[in-house]
């Protein structure tokens, strides 16, 4: 997926893990420069996402077909 800019990933997965830590508003803002919030996204990314999404963000090869059970990949 080289279309896919990695640093907007990255925010967008920081928001998120951060909002659904802390219980706040999903309108709170990531803030890559912040190293707690960048290690916090990066190990919840780890633990919960890189077994299917690689831990590069590479994603499953041929994404965009569907699998026999009618699922995409990662």
């Amino acid at each position: 997926m080289p279309w896919v800019n990695r640093a907007v990933v990255r925010s967008a997965g920081i928001t998120l893990v951060v909002a659904l830590v802390s219980g706040c508003e999903p309108a709170l803002q990531a803030d890559p420069g912040n190293a707690s919030q960048v290690a916090l996204g990066k190990s919840v990314y780890a633990t919960y996402c890189a077994a299917c999404h690689g831990a590069n963000l590479q994603g499953q090869g041929d994404w965009q077909g569907r699998k026999p059970d009618g699922k995409l990949p990662a």
